[in-house]
């Protein structure tokens, strides 16, 4: 089974590909510390095409400090992600998010909706290169309580049923981001996420609305800058039919 084949398992949110991408502890360090994406000019870039034409379009857009050395760990994660993929999934979308102030008062949980028509597995890859992490909710049956040694089980029978609960308050007229967060708390393991492939969208035949709950993290620094990446990997069909829908 293909580490992409694990997330058809009903209970996997997301799948960690930061083995397969195989950073050198340089490269990391390298992104923690010492880069700054054009001195963080634009807060976001997106590249929407070919994986093989993707550098060219870095290259015109980050000419800061350090810009090189950081496009070329980007096209080496970019390649070996697209490793998960089958061969006609050649197109991206790409997206870099920058800021050198992160405010993030509270967290915003959400599930992502469908980025184009598909069949099967829905799912897109993201990480923090520099700064706090992304957060994402781990449904579980049995918690153990915060204030005891007790666990704690779930209402709810299945995570399949737990996320329809949440799409529910999200439409609700009533919908308050506060209870929703509770839900979530009393019934989520909270985990960061990094470097990892997340489901997105509608999955499974039943078609239902399954993606991976997850969020901003938490953090109040006026100077703490933050790298952020995801790719969404498709057919030119399927990104032509995500470009379609943002017009």
């Amino acid at each position: 089974m293909s580490s992409l084949n694990k997330l058809n398992t009903p209970n996997m949110d997301r799948i960690s590909v930061k083995k397969l991408i195989n950073l050198t502890s340089k490269e990391l360090s390298f992104l923690r510390h010492e880069i700054y994406c054009n001195e963080f000019k634009k807060k976001k870039y997106s590249y929407i095409g070919l994986i093989s034409e993707v550098q060219s379009y870095l290259q015109g857009q980050l000419i800061g400090k350090n810009d090189v050395k950081f496009i070329k760990i980007l096209i080496k994660i970019i390649n070996k992600v697209s490793k998960c993929y089958n061969s006609e999934q050649r197109y991206i979308w790409l997206l870099i998010r920058t800021t050198d102030s992160y405010i993030w008062e509270k967290t915003r949980w959400h599930m992502d909706g469908n980025y184009y028509n598909h069949n099967g597995l829905h799912s897109k890859f993201i990480a923090t290169l520099r700064g706090p992490i992304t957060l994402i909710a781990d449904f579980k049956t049995k918690l153990l309580n915060k204030h005891s040694a007790t666990s704690i089980t779930s209402p709810y029978e299945d995570k399949n049923k737990f996320k329809k609960k949440i799409r529910e308050l999200k439409t609700s007229e009533q919908y308050s981001s506060e209870q929703t967060n509770k839900l979530i708390e009393d019934n989520c393991k909270i985990m960061k996420a990094n470097y990892s492939i997340i489901k997105v969208g509608h999955n499974g035949p039943l078609k239902e609305f399954n993606g991976a709950i997850h969020s901003e993290p938490i953090c109040i620094k006026p100077n703490q800058e933050r790298v952020f990446i995801s790719i969404l990997y498709g057919t030119k069909e399927e990104i032509d039919d995500y470009q379609n829908r943002q017009l």
